[in-house]
């Protein structure tokens, strides 16, 4: 059985790239971060972290992925509870696109902040399949974008509609696009 403590000081390793920053970024001693390695790596019975690159190990990989997302579920479980208790404290990491009207996303965050002053909000922009494949994997918890009804998202991603709107196709005198009431993006 692995400790709670032990998966998140080597996910911090990993992502901190050092026993040192790890320690400063988990607020505990140095030392007590080597202390929870050595044990992790006498239960997996080899080394984790190369002590020479402060990389990790093949078998370093294979566990950090599985005390990622067991490190992800007790965050999520920590979340619902405290859903029952008012939302005291917690981060929602959101993706967006650059443009959404007519979504006042920074309004809409504001008033979120406002009335949850305990929650940080981490707020990432990327392509819309990147922010798709973070939150299939739980490195996001929300996305807004603007795909089309079309378009497919895996079927372990819910997807809600908040508005739609017509996109208008200009063209010169002449142009025989000019004479259609419509066009779909082949036609152009």
């Amino acid at each position: 059985m692995y400790d709670l403590r032990q998966l998140e000081v080597l996910v911090a390793i990993v992502d901190h790239g050092s026993f040192t920053r790890a320690a400063e970024a988990l607020h505990i001693a140095q030392p007590a971060v080597s202390q929870h390695m050595k044990s992790l790596e006498t239960k997996v019975g080899g080394e984790l972290i190369d002590r020479k690159t402060k990389r990790p190990t093949a078998a370093g990989l294979v566990l950090i992925a599985h005390a990622r997302r067991a490190l992800r579920e007790l965050e999520t479980a920590e979340f619902e509870v405290g859903e029952l208790s008012g939302l005291k404290r917690g981060t929602v990491r959101i993706g967006a696109i650059h443009w959404l009207e007519p979504l006042d996303l920074p309004a809409l965050l504001g008033a979120f902040a406002k009335q949850f002053p305990g929650i940080t909000i981490e707020l990432r922009e990327e392509n819309a399949h990147v922010m798709f494949d973070l939150l299939g994997v739980g490195d996001m918890d929300l996305v807004f974008s603007n795909i089309s009804p079309t378009d497919t998202i895996t079927s372990d991603l819910k997807r809600q509609n908040l508005f739609s709107e017509d996109l208008v196709v200009v063209v010169g005198q002449g142009d025989p696009l000019g004479d259609y009431d419509s066009c779909d993006l082949a036609d152009l």
